[in-house]
């Protein structure tokens, strides 16, 4: 039960939503699967107790690639 806690559930769902978005979107972009990733990782670091700012520089390098995609625009 303590894995539960600390979010394993959502880190075991995240390839399934990575996969989902390849298959049911038209036009992939592959910015947001990398974006996807990287939040993925950062949610694997979040379950170990030492690895605090490994998953914060995970999420940093997911939200600069969504951002600078946004931007592109």
């Amino acid at each position: 039960m303590k894995l539960f806690e600390k979010g394993i559930l959502k880190t075991l769902l995240m390839p399934f939503l990575i996969i989902g978005y390849y298959f049911v979107v038209e036009k992939v972009k592959y910015n947001v699967i990398l974006c996807f990733f990287f939040h993925w990782w950062g949610d694997i670091f979040f379950i170990f107790d030492n690895t605090y700012y490994y998953a914060v520089f995970c999420f940093w390098i997911g939200d600069i690639i969504i951002h600078m995609n946004l931007l592109k625009k």
